[in-house]
């Protein structure tokens, strides 16, 4: 969306009137990371950082991202992401409930849960079904591979779909 020709023109019409020297180079920033797609590398990063700070107990983590024209160093304090990612997993865990009350299926009828993707990954998600389906149901098969898989197979559905 921000190569979208109107944004564009609008970043670079509110770039004029930054207040300070901190917020026109972030503004400078973001055009660099716009104008060089970088947005994909910056994610890759981003997921990197993820997997670090879930995997390892720190109190802070630094994510680092230097290209030329784009520096980022933004401190994470882990309390306050465990807080911030708590509101999310309690949106994942109350849709899945809701999918279990209208299927009619209860927990205790699933036999296994594979958890799949990077974001399974991360300890406060895994606590949380473990918690619902138990640890012993838990299951971790081709974390990142079946995301990828599925992908495809709904890829091919499509294509036979036409």
């Amino acid at each position: 969306h921000l190569r979208d020709r109107e944004v564009w023109e609008y970043l670079k019409e509110i770039h004029q009137f930054a207040t300070d020297e901190t917020h026109k180079e972030k503004l400078d920033q973001l055009f660099s990371l716009v104008e060089f797609q970088l947005g994909y590398a910056i994610f890759q990063e981003i997921e990197l950082a993820k997997v670090s700070i879930s995997k390892e107990p720190l109190k802070e983590f630094t994510f680092n991202y230097n290209y030329p024209g784009i520096k980022i160093n933004q401190l994470i304090e882990i309390e306050e992401y465990k807080s911030v990612m708590s509101v999310i997993i309690d949106e994942i865990v109350n849709s899945m409930s809701d999918v279990f009350n209208q299927s009619g299926i209860s927990i205790s009828g699933v036999d296994e849960v594979v958890l799949t993707g990077g974001t399974a990954q991360y300890f406060l998600i895994q606590k949380a079904f473990s918690e619902l389906f138990g640890e012993k149901r838990i299951i971790e098969h081709k974390v990142f591979q079946s995301v990828v898989g599925g992908l495809s197979e709904y890829a091919v559905k499509l294509i036979r779909q036409k």
